[in-house]
């Protein structure tokens, strides 16, 4: 359970080579006892079960897949190299690109695009942005409401109606978070805010319209009304 719990947020030990569970809290299970584990292990643990997510998501079969980009520091491990190259019945690897200079490259065309260049060399490039994470409201019994859902393009603007929970509520605590789980316990809090001087009313009768809005820029901005 701790190595599982490790695994999904590997990148926090960076300049790490080996992961000391005496970190983890030792309420996930207290019947293991502190040992190390190989940040390739670790990392390990989760690549096919990515990729399989991955393509549920793109709502893709692997064989639909022509090729195996691979970018950033987890794919230099030889050891997921394995696990994708075998996952995809031993397709060849794309291992050219170097990740700085694509993201750098992306940059600037998303700054031509954005400042309004009209030139032949950017005139047919298209930039396409998303939201890597889901992004929503906590609602009573700390549900995740999500307005803007994962892998989402942007821009994109949602907006939702709620009520209030209590007769003659005066207010609502606003709560806006980020990530993929149902319950707003396991996932980042953005930001809070309160929304006050609710008219006296019977609960479910007030209306108030949540606004999320994420520009091109990747620029997220929450209204209510």
């Amino acid at each position: 359970m701790k190595v599982k719990m490790l695994s999904q947020n590997p990148d926090n030990c960076v300049r790490e080579t080996k992961l000391n569970l005496q970190r983890v809290p030792r309420n996930y299970d207290p019947t293991l006892h502190p040992f190390e584990v190989p940040r390739e292990y670790v990392r390990a643990l989760n690549a096919t079960k990515l990729e399989r997510k991955t393509l549920r998501d793109a709502k893709l079969d692997k064989y639909q897949i022509h090729n195996n980009v691979l970018l950033g520091n987890s794919t230099h491990i030889l050891k997921i190299q394995k696990l994708l190259h075998d996952f995809f019945n031993r397709k060849k690897l794309c291992k050219s690109i170097n990740l700085h200079e694509a993201v750098a490259c992306c940059a600037e065309v998303q700054e031509a695009i954005l400042s309004g260049d009209n030139s032949e060399n950017i005139r047919d490039l298209q930039v396409l942005g998303i939201t890597p994470l889901s992004l929503g409201f906590e609602t009573a019994g700390r549900v995740m409401t999500v307005l803007i859902k994962h892998n989402t393009i942007n821009p994109s603007k949602q907006m939702q109606t709620f009520t209030t929970y209590s007769d003659h509520q005066p207010g609502v605590l606003i709560q806006v978070y980020e990530d993929k789980c149902t319950i707003t316990t396991d996932n980042n809090l953005l930001d809070k805010f309160e929304l006050t001087d609710i008219p006296p009313a019977l609960h479910g009768v007030p209306q108030i319209e949540m606004t999320f809005d994420l520009d091109a820029n990747g620029t997220f901005n929450v209204f209510d009304a």
